[in-house]
């Protein structure tokens, strides 16, 4: 590690030895410092969520921030943006979301021990992120590629869907392939093309962050 305690993996991730306790607490005043409200937080889960306005929006911006054990005294925080449950057409969702890591990335800087206005850190051994696979943390073992080959050959069907465990969707898109082909206009594999393009292009962090360590929700996108 540099000698300030933090890495930057990518534009969601970063690793650093700032104890857990003091990592928590430092996310949260780094998310609601650029105007987030918070949603939930479970530190023994490793999760914080907060919304952001967004236009006319009623969902707004969802960034969701989770905390996970890495070998050694690292915990690694990985921070995914989205609009709602929609499409972020406009990448406004990952912009909010890299807003926010480049505000912590900031924030653990300043508290680096001999910054100005650094203030101790708790002991590494009061409280520890949760380690991955263990309690509410575990990987739910769903493959992008799978997710991919399903979306692009059964996706009308709503079947990459339904493997990811959002199957509110997945209905939807078989409710409106069903009716599209009454109709003779395929609504729900046109839908479900768009869905395949967004998982392909999806970053393997970013994947892993919405499905695999997440709570997924019968309308999560």
């Amino acid at each position: 590690m540099p000698d300030t305690p933090m890495q930057i993996l990518s534009d969601t991730t970063l690793v650093t030895t700032l104890p857990y306790a003091a990592l928590f607490a430092l996310a949260k005043q780094a998310a609601a410092s650029l105007g987030g409200k918070l949603k939930t937080e479970d530190a023994a889960a490793g999760t914080l969520q907060f919304k952001y306005r967004y236009g006319i929006n009623p969902t707004g911006i969802r960034v969701d921030i989770q905390f996970r054990r890495r070998p050694g005294d690292e915990t690694e925080l990985v921070v995914t943006g989205r609009i709602g449950d929609s499409f972020d057409t406009l990448g406004a969702g990952k912009e909010r979301g890299r807003a926010v890591l480049n505000e912590i990335a900031r924030q653990i800087d300043t508290a680096a021990p001999g910054a100005q206005g650094s203030a101790p850190w708790p002991s590494p051994d009061a409280a520890r992120a949760p380690i991955l696979g263990q309690g509410d943390v575990q990987h739910r073992g769903k493959s992008k590629t799978v997710a991919v080959l399903l979306a692009l050959f059964l996706g009308g069907l709503g079947i990459h869907r339904f493997y990811l465990g959002s199957w509110g969707l997945g209905l939807v898109l078989l409710g409106l392939t069903l009716v599209g082909l009454a109709l003779a206009f395929p609504l729900g594999v046109i839908l479900s093309l768009g869905d395949c393009a967004r998982l392909i292009f999806m970053k393997r962090p970013n994947f892993d962050a919405a499905f695999n360590f997440s709570r997924v929700g019968p309308f999560t996108f």
